[in-house]
């Protein structure tokens, strides 16, 4: 540090403390030249703080490059990240649009299919091959319950199927085909007056060829669907 001036004029040496008078050059106790030490000392000084602006200067570069190589990294980052973002929803853009695509194209085949299996379904049932036209409506609805015009063409191809059945003696066969319209329409009655005609038609058969105990079993279940039934007797 420099000569410390006193109030009376005297001098401090800095190296080793003593007092010393105004203007002494050299100091009288340890003997170093005063002013060539002061300014050592200042020059010391100035040394140290051109130093420290050095080191400051250098720190705050090497700050400041640490900081802007974090920012370019971040920045790298968010491109990559955003890149990547960018391909993803490209390729499951890509991949919705192919699914919607494959979906309507699906639904137009299940369509286009149904119409057929219906048009199919009325070209039997029209031609009167009953069992067929059965087949294909029950197929339809399997498929789609509401379809329109698939019920009502199936009860139809049932009731004409039981009636041929009937006609043909196939009483049980008949029977399950109307049971199958009355599950769903139990108050049609086209099909109760045709069910009741077949228990009446095969009791009747019954009897014809002897066969009681069918006559029997025949009669308990018309009495059961129609309780004011009554039997048919034959002379």
């Amino acid at each position: 540090m420099p000569s410390e001036p006193l109030a009376n004029g005297s001098l401090i040496c800095p190296h080793c403390r003593a007092f010393n008078t105004t203007g002494t050059v050299v100091c009288r106790s340890c003997g170093v030249n005063l002013p060539a030490l002061q300014a050592a000392q200042s020059r010391m000084q100035e040394i140290r703080q051109d130093v420290a602006a050095a080191h400051s200067a250098q720190l705050e570069e090497h700050t400041s490059e640490i900081v802007t190589q974090a920012l370019q990294q971040g920045r790298e980052q968010f491109r990559t990240q955003l890149r990547i973002a960018l391909a993803v929803t490209f390729v499951l853009g890509i991949l919705i649009a192919g699914g919607l695509v494959w979906y309507a194209d699906q639904r137009q085949q299940r369509t286009v299919r149904l119409g057929n299996e219906y048009a199919q379904a009325t070209a039997c049932l029209n031609s009167g091959d009953y069992q067929c036209a059965r087949k294909m409506f029950n197929a339809v609805l399997i498929e789609e319950p509401g379809y329109p015009g698939a019920l009502s063409g199936l009860t139809n191809a049932r009731y004409e199927l039981a009636s041929q059945f009937t006609q043909a003696g196939q009483w049980e066969q008949a029977v399950t085909e109307l049971d199958a319209i009355l599950r769903v329409e139990p108050a049609d009655i086209r099909t109760l007056e045709l069910l009741r005609m077949t228990y009446d038609r095969w009791y009747d058969d019954a009897l014809a060829r002897g066969d009681l105990l069918t006559a029997l079993s025949v009669d308990g279940q018309r009495k059961a669907r129609f309780p004011d039934a009554t039997p048919t007797s034959t002379s």
